[in-house]
This record gives C-alpha cells, sequence and structure tokens, in this order.
C-alpha cells in the first residue's frame, strides 16, 4: 500500500498480453504510474503464468489475434480461473458480433479498437479497477 496525505492507495497489477513487442514496449512507457505495477506477455502461456505467479491481477488487457489462442478464449480461462480479474479486450479487427458476444457473455469488461489511445486505455483501466 501507497499513502498519498492520509488517503491509502493500492498499487495495481495491470497485465498486458499482445504478441507485437512494439504494442507492449509502448504501453508500458505511457501506462508508468506509481499506482500500476505492470506486467507484459508476448503470448497467452506467459500470461497465464504470470497470473498465477504475480496474482492477484487487477487488469488484463489482451489483444484477440495471437497465434496460439485468441483473446476471447483466453478472457474465458480467465473468467473460471481468475474471476476478480477484469478483462479488456484490445483487436484491430473489428467484428461487431464477436465484440458484442464476448461483452454481453461477461468475458470482457471493454472493448479497445487498435491503434489504441493510451489516454482512453487509462481511463478505461481506472474505471474497471
Amino acid at each position: 500500500m501507497k499513502t498519498g496525505g492520509n488517503v491509502a492507495e493500492t498499487t495495481h497489477k495491470i497485465l498486458i498480453v499482445d504478441d507485437e513487442s512494439k504494442i507492449l514496449a509502448v504501453a508500458k512507457k505511457i501506462l508508468a504510474d506509481e499506482r500500476y505495477q505492470l506486467f507484459t506477455a508476448s503470448d497467452v502461456d506467459e500470461a497465464m503464468a504470470v497470473l498465477g505467479y504475480k496474482g492477484p491481477i487487477s487488469v488484463v488487457l489482451s489483444d484477440n489475434h495471437m497465434p496460439a489462442m485468441r483473446g476471447t478464449e483466453f478472457f474465458k480461462k480467465i473468467k473460471v480461473l481468475f474471476p476478480g480479474t477484469v478483462r479488456i479486450l484490445m483487436t484491430a479487427h473489428y467484428d461487431s458480433q464477436l465484440i458484442e458476444d464476448v461483452v454481453n457473455t461477461g468475458e470482457a469488461y471493454r472493448y479497445l479498437k487498435k491503434p489504441l489511445d493510451f489516454k482512453m486505455v487509462k481511463q478505461v483501466i481506472e474505471a474497471g479497477i
């Protein structure tokens, strides 16, 4: 716990999952904030390891189009194993039915379209927390 004045603030753990290393680097740089402890993963296996060893994780932002597993399938696993983790889907490939399904079934809290507006990403993380 960190304190600011008389108000105690919790450091929230944020995990960003994307197979594009450039996105992970930019996200880590832009989202750097004393209120967050940021972790990155380039695939689902690495992300599951972070969730298992570094948890509890407050928010997971994941790309949908990754080589081994779609973000939507990954979120189904997280929903069961780590139900308290907020899940935010990121994708450059818009599919309205997919987005509607993943949000309405509770696998994702929000959907963000790439290219990412990191100011909005911060707002969505704060709202999710």
